[in-house]
């Protein structure tokens, strides 16, 4: 099981004729979907980055992406800063990592 406070989600209220629906959906990051095939966490987390323990993780998160134990190609963040719709899709953010499309329009309809 992965640890669910690693990772962030889309929250949404729509309130409608005196009546309120909230849905949240995790976004599926390629971080999160590697971590879950891997049965557990195998990405640094901000935490990991002090001492010579953080210079170890740093280490041994770039030989896991050399070693192709861990695809970074398609991102390693946790899209944790912004949604914006663009071009019909709706993307997740964060500052150091790829645009990743959380969820479709029609999960939140």
């Amino acid at each position: 099981m992965v640890n669910c406070c690693l990772y962030r989600m889309i929250h949404g209220l729509r309130i409608k004729d005196g009546k309120a629906t909230y849905v949240s959906r995790y976004v599926k990051t390629s971080r999160l979907k590697q971590e879950e095939f891997l049965g557990g966490a195998k990405f640094m987390k901000i935490g990991d980055l002090k001492g010579l323990f953080g210079l170890l993780m740093f280490n041994m998160q770039m030989l896991r992406g050399k070693l192709k134990v861990l695809d970074l190609s398609y991102g390693d963040g946790t899209a944790n800063t912004a949604l914006v719709y663009h071009d019909g899709k709706l993307l997740a953010l964060q500052e150091a990592d790829k645009p990743c499309e959380p969820i479709s329009y029609l999960s939140f309809a």
